[in-house]
């Protein structure tokens, strides 16, 4: 039904990533970010849900986080968006877990003397 496949509702249904279905994961993801799986989904095509593109981008090899110490760019990049979205960190950090994106949002807001409202 539509409202099942609107929540991802196909999820239960076995699949087989091949290479080709991955790096249009990977390209649909670069588009449309990690907030908009049912796009995402409908990009990767395949007959996948939405829950599947999620799972596979999230608990594979796929993702890529970067760890150590930030650039001075990231950070850059951070303090403008701290700009520009006051209390969002989820709109920033460009290849950095949500975490560690939220840690230096915070530290930034309050140098800033912009508390962050979670």
């Amino acid at each position: 039904s539509s409202s099942s496949s609107a929540r991802g509702g196909r999820s239960c249904l076995p699949l087989r990533w091949s290479i080709e279905m991955d790096e249009k994961l990977r390209e649909a993801v670069r588009s449309y970010g990690e907030k908009d799986w049912v796009r995402v989904a409908e990009a990767v095509g395949s007959g996948v849900s939405n829950d599947q593109c999620l799972n596979r981008f999230r608990y594979s090899s796929l993702q890529t986080t970067k760890t150590g110490p930030w650039e001075a760019d990231e950070l850059e990049e951070l303090l403008a968006l701290v700009e520009k979205h006051s209390n969002d960190p989820a709109s920033g950090g460009r290849g950095r877990s949500n975490s560690k994106v939220t840690t230096n949002w915070v530290a930034i807001s309050s140098v800033l003397n912009r508390p962050y409202a979670h």
